[in-house]
């Protein structure tokens, strides 16, 4: 195990021995026949040792890798017998997927129950330097932080270039309205100034009218212009006057439309209390007539017991008048002269009659005060209703002027809508036409200044045409007259395609014009 850790490039450190000087096999110590000890390995100082790992990969070939200790103490590393340093020979290792750092080559004693007892973060680590991906981890790093920077400032490029664009594009809109302003502007003063020629125009050719006119008339004829242009003076006054009139006329409609708006809006809220008013009239004209109705019925329950208690009444008075009689008749046919016993017995039956007949007493006078108060409900009873039945018909006609104001207010609104509404209707014909006149004038004028702009190229165009053919005409006069003279700069150089004409003109720039000759006395 030493022996393949050491071929493969372990240190010293995770062998037996912290020097390599200790790896040297020392020999023994033998006694010989004089009784002198030696060592039968010789002198520690001058001894050597070395380790050769012959080595076949997958495509057959093989490779020798041998690593010695100097006499020094020093480790010697080759391949292939040939000398080479540390770092060739860990890369020469690596090719072969065999890492010094991470060991994955040998299993040493307590690695597996190591390995199975670290962390996570220490077995993520332990991968990491078995795979080899550590060694990249400050490049890693320093990567992803000039990604991070690469990120930001194209972000930050972005937002620069957005709102760039966004600059120029406000700028070219500006230029753009500036440049259409200005078009606007020598368009009005273009037209000002033929709307003045002809105010001109047709004022001379008027002058020159009346002119003729005065110069064809003689005597009666400019006595009969001087009637005819009074009476057209009085009639141009009158129309005036007329205008006037009708001018004064819609100014007092709309202020009538004005006045007719503010009394719709302060009538409204009256509208809406006469509207709160008959449904309150209704409301209560509902209670009454519930209240009236009941007490129709109460009256009506009171009457009936009125009459049971008359008709009991009467009952009572009937038997007590033939009680009465009765006992008149016995009186009578028994004589005048009764005997103590007949008057005693005529005095027990007495009081026993008033004894029995007590409640019977009782109860008509209790039945007597209930006529009396039912009688009095009753009239109190009549008496309401007679008021309610009044605080009705109040109520009625009450209702009945809240719906003839309402209807008046109703139609005199419809009245004043009907106007409004005429009224807006004229209002949106005249801004209909009056856009429709816009849109016209915005079309004349975007064809005018189409045609002007197509003028204007016409006339540049006709422009760089003429110095261009005076150009060539000069050109052509100067190959006659001297010799050498080969043309312009920007005839000789052409490029094979025309995505290139920008950045040649861009190069050549004020030169473009420039004429190419063989030599200086020739340009002189």
């Amino acid at each position: 195990m030493d022996a393949i850790s050491f071929v493969l490039g372990v240190r010293s450190a995770h062998l037996r021995s912290s020097q390599l000087k200790d790896l040297v096999y020392r020999g023994r110590t033998v006694e010989t026949q004089n009784g002198h000890i030696i060592d039968e390995a010789g002198d520690q100082n001058t001894r050597r040792a070395w380790v050769k790992a012959v080595y076949e990969d997958d495509e057959e070939r093989t490779i020798i890798f041998q690593r010695s200790i100097t006499s020094s103490g020093e480790s010697e590393y080759r391949i292939n017998n040939r000398p080479v340093l540390l770092k060739t020979y860990n890369e020469a290792l690596e090719k072969q997927d065999i890492l010094v750092k991470a060991k994955n080559f040998l299993v040493f004693q307590g690695d597996v129950e190591a390995v199975a007892s670290q962390s996570p973060k220490d077995l993520t680590r332990l991968i990491e330097q078995m795979s080899g991906s550590c060694d990249y981890q400050q490049e890693y790093s320093e990567l992803e932080r000039l990604q991070e920077a690469a990120a930001e400032k194209s972000t930050f490029a972005y937002n620069k270039k957005r709102a760039v664009a966004a600059e120029v594009q406000s700028i070219v809109e500006q230029a753009k309205e500036l440049d259409q302003y200005e078009k606007k502007v020598q368009l009005r003063s273009t037209l000002t100034v033929q709307h003045m020629l002809f105010k001109l125009f047709i004022a001379e050719g008027r002058i020159r009218d009346i002119k003729q006119d005065i110069g064809a008339l003689h005597g009666d004829s400019i006595s009969q212009a001087s009637q005819q242009r009074a009476q057209l003076d009085s009639s141009l006054h009158a129309r005036q006057k007329a205008q006037a009139k009708a001018y004064k006329a819609v100014n007092r409609q709309e202020r009538q439309i004005k006045l007719v708006e503010q009394n719709i809006e302060s009538r409204q809220p009256k509208l809406v209390g006469l509207s709160e008013k008959v449904a309150h009239a209704q409301r209560k004209a509902r209670q009454i007539e519930e209240n009236v109705a009941s007490a129709q019925a109460d009256a009506v329950r009171q009457r009936s017991v009125v009459d049971e208690l008359s008709a009991e009444y009467t009952r009572v008075k009937d038997a007590e008048a033939r009680f009465e009689q009765q006992c008149e008749e016995e009186l009578a046919q028994r004589g005048p002269q009764l005997s103590d016993d007949t008057m005693a017995e005529y005095n027990r039956l007495s009081e026993q009659l008033r004894a029995s007949s007590a409640d019977d007493t009782h109860r008509r006078d209790i039945l007597d005060r209930s006529i009396q108060l039912l009688t009095e409900a009753a009239r109190r009873t009549s008496d309401r209703l007679d008021a309610l039945q009044s605080q009705r018909e109040g109520l009625t006609a009450s209702e009945h002027s809240y719906s003839q104001q309402r209807q008046s207010a109703s139609s005199d609104v419809a009245g004043i809508e009907q106007d409004i509404q005429q009224a807006r209707r004229d209002a949106e014909a005249a801004k209909t036409e009056h856009e429709r006149l816009v849109r016209v004038e915005i079309e004349l004028n975007e064809k005018l200044a189409g045609v002007l702009k197509e003028l204007s190229q016409a006339r540049a165009d006709q422009r760089e045409s003429a110095r261009e053919a005076k150009l060539k005409d000069t050109i052509g006069t100067l190959q006659r007259i001297f010799t050498g003279v080969h043309g312009r700069l920007s005839e000789l150089c052409k490029p094979t395609q025309h995505k290139y004409d920008i950045g040649i003109a861009t190069v050549l720039g004020r030169h473009m014009d420039a004429i190419v000759v063989d030599r200086q006395a020739t340009a002189i």
